[in-house]
């Protein structure tokens, strides 16, 4: 998970590698394409399961939001997973 990682050491690998990313590339959001589907990208259970998830991230972040005054806290995924919104 996130905060198993040697951040000095993942550090020094990416200063390794010579030539940095550009901005441009880092900021364009990846996404599917209209008929991703149709070329077997992506099953139906795939597309429903990211629905669940996504539903599931806002809902338990809403909840403890509204209900318990918490602005950023670590929301369980559809997995249990604890990710930080």
């Amino acid at each position: 998970h996130y905060h198993m990682v040697n951040v000095l050491q993942v550090q020094n690998h990416l200063k390794s590698r010579g030539s940095r990313a550009r901005l441009r590339d880092i900021l364009t959001v990846p996404v599917l394409t209209d008929n991703a589907e149709k070329k077997g990208m992506l099953t139906p259970e795939q597309i429903s399961r990211e629905l669940d998830n996504n539903a599931q991230g806002i809902l338990g972040y809403v909840a403890r939001w509204v209900h318990k005054g918490v602005g950023c806290s670590k929301i369980p995924d559809i997995s249990g997973v604890g990710l930080m919104e």
